[in-house]
């Protein structure tokens, strides 16, 4: 370090955007791969070192002292494992967390400063990221005080807030077509609900095209529907058919959602989703054009794939 300013043009502003930006250092026991960066933004500029010959002040008090290896002098060669995932107890030093299994290869891994070890494991394990998971009383109640207007396009998806993809005209066009077809053939045998919440406690509340559910005499005016009122909930997918696949189809699946129809208008086909168990659909298969569908629930119900998918 003494002679770092023979060696060093000039300097750059980075910025590693991660959870630490959220909260004070170690406010609670993450470890050390917790609150990874999600983005890391560069200056475009370099400033050279004699620019700020000027601006050069003494450090601050260094209040607490850094641990003793990150003081200026000798150099210090750190070997990691990398833990396997679950089941690892990791033991907490004066600035970090460690394994004591790692630490115990050293006489002293830290100078002068031994680990507090745990005979549980840490609450978290420090390879898995920490996020702030929104229940669905959380996310009703932001729209409540008007964080979220009625006109904005978000669903809660597993705890995060999801910007919803525009609705374009073909898009648009399926969904006017199903609308006629499935109100003019249900009657008073079930309630076709259009692009409205689906109450999915305690962390989603997605937003289907249609959600096809049971008579109620409030047609759901007290309470958004949830799972054990849902028939059929059909996705129209063009541009987001990877996020109604890998997230809303596990999702649907857990909570028990009876049966899903994914329209996917790249594809020309609607994938079906039916019988949830133990978390996972075991009857996953594809439709197309020539082909009929009748939801399992509504036996009395039966589509032509041609028609849904239109011209």
């Amino acid at each position: 370090m003494d002679d770092a300013l023979d060696h060093v043009f000039g300097v750059v502003l980075l910025n590693d955007w991660s959870a630490r930006d959220l909260q004070a250092w170690e406010s609670r026991p993450l470890g050390p791969l917790l609150g990874r960066s999600f983005a890391t933004s560069i200056s475009a500029w370099v400033t050279p070192l004699d620019a700020l010959a000027a601006a050069w002040v003494d450090p601050p008090p260094r209040d607490p002292p850094p641990m003793l290896y990150l003081l200026d002098g000798d150099e210090v060669t750190i070997t990691a494992t990398a833990p396997a995932v679950g089941g690892c107890r990791w033991a907490r030093s004066g600035a970090g967390w460690c394994r004591p299994a790692d630490v115990a290869r050293f006489p002293e891994p830290l100078p002068g400063l031994p680990c507090q070890r745990y005979s549980e494991p840490m609450s978290a394990d420090p390879v898995v990221d920490l996020r702030w998971r929104f229940t669905v009383e959380e996310y009703e109640r932001m729209g409540e005080v008007g964080i979220f207007g009625e006109d904005d396009r978000v669903e809660l998806l597993d705890g995060e807030i999801v910007t919803m993809s525009p609705i374009g005209p073909k898009h648009a066009g399926v969904v006017n077509r199903m609308t006629r077809r499935l109100v003019q053939r249900l009657g008073d045998l079930a309630v076709v609900i259009v692009q409205n919440p689906l109450r999915l406690l305690p962390r989603s509340e997605p937003q289907p095209d249609f959600i096809v559910a049971r008579e109620r005499r409030d047609f759901y005016q007290s309470g958004h529907p949830t799972a054990e009122d849902v028939y059929l909930v059909i996705e129209v997918a063009d541009s987001s058919l990877r996020t109604d696949r890998a997230i809303k189809i596990p999702i649907y699946a857990r909570q028990g959602v009876a049966e899903v129809w994914i329209v996917d208008l790249a594809g020309n086909e609607v994938l079906i989703y039916a019988d949830p168990v133990d978390g996972a659909y075991r009857d996953v298969r594809k439709a197309r054009r020539g082909d009929d569908l009748t939801p399992r629930a509504l036996p009395d119900l039966t589509l032509a794939v041609a028609d849904i998918l239109g011209d």
